[in-house]
C-alpha cells in the first residue's frame, strides 16, 4: 500500500476488509506523513462523535426562541458574526484535512468509468499507430518518453497476445498508453496508465472484470501501473 492507497482507505475505510486494514497499519508504521493525516482524521471523527451527543434542552429555551425571532435584523446579523468567530478549531482542522488530501485525488473515479473510457477507445475505429513494433521493450521505452513516467509493459505472450504497435490515447482527462494487440486473429486493446490517475482504491494484483454488451473488460493494478484489456467476448 502506498500513500495514495492509504488516503483512499481513510476516506472509506468501512468498505474494505481486514486484509486492507492490515496493509494500512504496515504503511503507517514507516510513513510519518500518513501517520499525521491518520491522526488528524481520528481526532476529527472523535470530535464529531462528541459533538453529536444528545443534550437536554435548557429550560425556557423555546420561549427565548419565540421572543428573539422578532428581534431587530441588525442585532441578529451581529449575533451570527459573533457566533462565526467562535467556530471550534475542529472545523478548521477538518478543512485543512480536506485540502491536504485533495492533491491526491485522481481523475478516474471508478472501475466502471475506467472501463467505459477504455471501451470507447477500443470502438473508436482509430487505427493510426504512432510506434510500430512487436517488441514490448521498445514500446515501453517509447511510451515512457511520451508520458513522462516509467511505463511497464507486461509479458504479452503469457496473456496470449501479439503486439502490433501503439499510440497515446485519453482515458477521460488522463493520457495513457494504447497498445494494439492480436489474440487468435482478433483485436485486443491494452491500455496502461499510472496509478496516480486513480481516485479510488484498487488492490494490487486483483483482477476486476466488467461485461459490457459483447465485450470483456479486465482491469488490474500492478504496483504503479494500472492495465486494462478490452476484447470481444467469445
Amino acid at each position: 500500500m502506498d500513500c495514495r492507497d492509504l488516503k483512499n482507505w481513510i476516506a472509506s475505510k468501512d468498505l474494505f476488509d481486514e486484509r486492507v486494514f492490515a496493509d494500512a497499519e504496515k504503511h503507517l508504521e514507516h510513513c510519518e506523513k500518513c501517520r499525521r493525516i491518520h491522526t488528524l482524521d481520528a481526532l476529527i471523527e472523535d470530535g464529531i462523535r462528541k459533538g453529536l451527543q444528545p443534550v437536554a434542552v435548557p429550560r425556557g429555551l423555546v420561549n427565548r426562541i419565540d421572543t428573539e425571532l422578532f428581534a431587530d435584523t441588525k442585532e441578529s446579523a451581529w449575533s451570527f458574526a459573533r457566533w462565526f468567530k467562535t467556530v471550534p478549531a475542529l472545523a478548521m482542522a477538518a478543512l485543512i484535512f480536506i485540502i491536504v488530501l485533495q492533491p491526491f485525488s485522481g481523475q478516474i473515479k471508478s472501475l466502471d468509468q475506467m472501463g467505459t473510457y477504455a471501451l470507447a477507445n477500443h470502438l473508436s475505429g482509430e487505427t493510426q499507430i504512432a510506434v510500430s513494433t512487436t517488441d514490448a521493450g521498445t514500446a515501453a521505452r517509447w511510451f515512457t518518453q511520451q508520458l513522462g513516467y516509467a511505463v511497464k509493459v507486461p509479458d504479452l505472450r503469457s496473456h496470449g497476445l501479439t503486439l502490433i504497435g501503439g499510440r497515446l490515447c485519453s482515458l477521460g482527462e488522463e493520457k495513457a498508453a494504447y497498445l494494439f494487440c492480436r489474440k487468435n486473429g482478433k483485436k485486443v486493446s491494452l491500455f496502461i496508465v499510472t496509478a496516480d490517475a486513480l481516485g479510488f482504491q484498487m488492490i494490487d494484483q486483483r483482477l476486476y472484470g466488467i461485461q459490457e454488451k459483447k465485450y470483456d473488460i479486465k482491469i488490474w493494478k500492478d504496483g504503479k501501473m494500472v492495465r486494462v484489456t478490452v476484447e470481444q467476448s467469445v
